[in-house]
């Protein structure tokens, strides 16, 4: 599941304190925790579909004081990757340096 929209200090600690209540997490990551440069965003799997079925029912999830947005990730990545191939890419701190055709 994608889970965004969390503050820059929230643990995972505290995001698992919160979605166990709906069921046995396999798994989370909170992008850039592992560098304490949280991006604000991150992944939990659940050991059952059920389990993420039972989040995605409920109207908003508010941790720490912040809602946040949560999301199959799976169903994302389908549509993705059958998506129009024109599909756009955002790639970050390219050298100046670096022309269209290098790129």
């Amino acid at each position: 599941m994608f889970i965004g929209g969390l503050h820059p200090n929230t643990h995972s600690s505290v995001v698992i304190e919160y979605f166990e209540k709906y069921g046995e997490i396999e798994d989370i990551r909170i992008i850039g925790e592992e560098k304490k440069k949280s991006r604000g965003y991150g992944f939990i799997t659940f050991f059952d579909k059920q389990t993420l079925d039972k989040v995605l029912e409920e109207e908003s999830h508010k941790i720490e004081g912040h809602y946040v947005d949560v999301h199959n990730a799976a169903e994302n990545k389908k549509r993705i990757n059958n998506s129009d191939p024109s599909r756009k890419l955002y790639v970050s701190k390219i050298p100046v340096i670096i022309g269209k055709i290098e790129l």
